[in-house]
């Protein structure tokens, strides 16, 4: 049985050898695995087949590739020197007549491996591929993968080169060779013959890794980094790590992300999360994930707040960060609703008209005319964002005009209801009084609102206090610990600037 395999395969790879060599290589590789399932590992004439079959690669195969057959059943490739193009036994006339009649592939149900023909299987003899910016044959160049630098934690540095090594550089490389590094029929042929693949300026010598035992959880992976980078606040790494994840086929759940933006300002580094935002192409983190952008929004609140709203140089870091934030959300990769950069037009769910997104922008604005303008609208900022808020609150946002007395504080998470209606009462309540009717005029830009928005503005503000203030009794009877979420929405509402 197994001689009759192999003298169907090689007349069947005859056939198809001059149209295409690989397809030869294909076909003989199964018939070994045939040979070798039929326990025919003590076949005398196994290495007479092989010759033949070599031969028949080197006068068809435009590859001039060489198929050798060891004995334990691996199939490789070996170069064929153009001198050794003759047949083994030097009668090519008396192979061609009786054992490889140049014809029609016969049909494949004649054949116990009928099955093994009609699929293709994976290429084991394809170790080194050359690509058109290739310099040389057997170097394979593909994007360059993210680096990590150096810290000052050993943990740390370890737990990134472990994401490098197990998960960027498999994801990072053509199928084929990742096929390679994980398949287990891979691991003896990538011992004999080593691949070192080009990327960019690095040279990565493949090595095979176990499923099982050498690839640790890459979500494991990540909350390990993202801990240690905020225990030691150093964040450098962060966009590089982002950075991998993305092109390495990862998708992070947004609560992950929210909690990498969440866990980088308390440590007051938002300027990274900038910087990663401003990359959402390379990093994916983008201001259309829910958790991303209200963790911002409170991280761009709690910055100033932290300082009691005293220090001048926290909040103008937040205004800065809040004008960037406000010139991202003009962008479709943080927009959802705007399709092109030349689509303008507000929808009734874009982020720009949501009022805890107004809310806060207004905020920085009137604390910082309040507290270091001596209670001017200098840059007609304070006006401009109240009265876009007003609108918004009776057009498209009707119900978000007043906080609802029966609110009752979360049982766990973020006491979202007041970390977002602080900032909203605190911009309405400064921007009262820096607006009033007989408030100061700013120069060249009108502070003024109509009597009609300045009824509003009160009657918002005073529904929002009247709501808060019954929140953050309910919260102080539970008696939150220092450091919990309730802590920290009861230390947002006492923190406002009342003076």
């Amino acid at each position: 049985m197994a001689r009759h395999c192999l003298n169907a395969c090689l007349r069947f790879a005859s056939g198809r050898a001059a149209g295409a060599e690989s397809d030869m290589v294909a076909v003989w590789t199964e018939a070994v695995f045939y040979v070798r399932s039929v326990q025919c590992s003590r076949w005398a004439g196994l290495s007479a087949y092989t010759e033949r079959a070599g031969w028949i690669a080197g006068k068809f195969g435009r590859a001039k590739t060489a198929v050798k057959l060891q004995w334990d059943g691996i199939a490789t490739l070996q170069p064929l020197d153009s001198t050794s193009l003759d047949c083994p036994c030097q009668t090519h006339r008396h192979h061609e007549q009786r054992l490889y009649p140049l014809r029609a592939a016969p049909p494949t149900h004649r054949y116990p491996f009928r099955r093994l023909v009609l699929r293709r299987p994976p290429r084991l003899h394809l170790l080194r591929r050359e690509t058109e910016t290739s310099g040389s044959a057997n170097k394979i160049i593909i994007d360059g993968i993210p680096n990590f630098a150096e810290t000052s934690n050993d943990d740390l540095n370890n737990v990134l080169a472990s994401m490098r090594s197990t998960h960027f550089i498999p994801g990072y490389l053509p199928k084929q060779e990742r096929r390679m590094i994980l398949g287990r029929k891979y691991r003896q042929q990538l011992q004999d013959n080593p691949v070192t693949v080009n990327v960019a300026d690095e040279e990565i010598d493949l090595e095979w890794l176990d499923r099982e035992k050498d690839i640790p959880n890459r979500t494991d992976l990540f909350h390990r980094a993202i801990d240690l980078m905020a225990s030691t606040n150093n964040w450098t790494n962060l966009p590089s790590l982002l950075t991998g994840l993305k092109h390495s086929g990862a998708k992070l759940e947004e609560k992950a992300l929210g909690k990498t933006v969440r866990k980088a300002a308390s440590a007051g580094r938002i300027g990274i999360i900038i910087q990663c935002l401003q990359q959402s192409t390379n990093t994916g983190l983008t201001l259309r994930h829910e958790e991303v952008l209200q963790n911002v929004l409170w991280a761009l609140h709690s910055t100033p707040q932290l300082t009691g709203w005293a220090d001048e140089e926290a909040l103008l870091h937040s205004l800065k960060a809040a004008n960037q934030i406000a010139l991202l959300l003009e962008t479709p990769e943080h927009n959802p609703c705007i399709k092109t950069t030349k689509n303008h037009i507000l929808r009734p769910n874009d982020p720009r008209r949501r009022p805890e997104v107004l809310a806060l922008f207004l905020e920085l604005a009137a604390v910082y005319s309040w507290k270091f303008q001596a209670g001017r609208d200098t840059d007609g900022k304070v006006h401009t964002y109240t009265s876009r808020l007003l609108s918004i609150l009776s057009t498209s946002h009707p119900e978000a005009r007043q906080l609802p007395g029966s609110l009752t504080p979360r049982k766990s998470g973020p006491q979202r209801e007041m970390l977002m209606g602080v900032p909203l009462w605190h911009g309405l309540s400064l921007a009262e009084k820096i607006l009033g009717r007989e408030g100061k005029k700013s120069s060249g830009a009108s502070s003024s609102l109509s009597t009609e928005q300045f009824g509003m503005l009160t009657r918002v503000r005073e529904d929002y206090e009247s709501g808060l203030r019954l929140l953050a009794e309910a919260l102080q009877a539970e008696r939150p610990k220092e450091g919990s979420y309730g802590d920290q929405a009861l230390r947002w509402w006492r923190d406002c600037v009342r003076d």
